[in-house]
């Protein structure tokens, strides 16, 4: 609102570098990763590199928008995608991401990216009489991710002690984990349990 009229840029920047910093020392002291392999794999350092990834905010320039199509999430998402489909046969199309489409939505003018507060507007639009209206002008997204992962982790961790005991232990703190396991629900907590199934599957191979 007007604070961020009157604020400086430089004195923005300077408290979001701030509060950016505050964030991380907070995850850092919630970690679930040992400190002695945090500081053997230069845990800090690979941190500083991913938070120099920054997302940008569409503000309908097309530099921006060029930047987030080429940001390191997209190859990322896509590569995961691809390596979950492959034992399975499968090969994954995305249409969004067909390069006539991707230079279409580049050379569009910013009020068909954005407008009166509707994001994806063109594609609103293009979607009428497809789509009912209930779904074109929608503000929000069901997303049952969490519900799905966590359902499914849970057969994994049927036997939370065993995890515990096992060679995990170079690895997690066991208090912080052991806190995960019980807790019932909260997205930090699933998380939690995802990031160490994936540890235990790679462990006891």
């Amino acid at each position: 609102g007007a604070r961020y009229l009157v604020v400086p840029e430089w004195l923005r920047a300077l408290r979001s570098r701030a509060s950016a910093d505050a964030q991380q020392r907070r995850r850092d002291q919630a970690s679930m990763v040992a400190p002695r392999l945090a500081q053997r794999v230069n845990l800090a350092e690979r941190r500083a590199a991913y938070a120099r990834h920054v997302v940008l905010k569409l503000d309908g320039r097309c530099e921006d928008r060029r930047a987030m199509v080429t940001h390191p999430f997209v190859t990322v998402a896509r590569e995961r995608y691809d390596r979950v489909a492959a034992p399975l046969g499968i090969e994954p199309r995305d249409p969004f991401l067909d390069r006539r489409l991707l230079a279409f939505c580049l050379a569009l003018p910013a009020d068909q990216i954005e407008n009166d507060g509707w994001p994806k507007i063109v594609l609103r639009r293009a979607m009428a009489g497809v789509l009912p209206d209930a779904v074109r002008w929608r503000v929000g997204k069901e997303h049952v991710g969490w519900q799905f992962q966590d359902a499914v982790i849970a057969r994994l961790f049927g036997e939370a002690g065993s995890l515990l005991t096992t060679g995990l232990q170079p690895f997690v703190e066991a208090d912080r984990l052991a806190l995960a396991v019980s807790a019932n629900t909260g997205d930090l907590a699933v998380a939690t349990r995802k990031t160490t199934s994936y540890l235990w599957s790679w462990y006891s191979r």
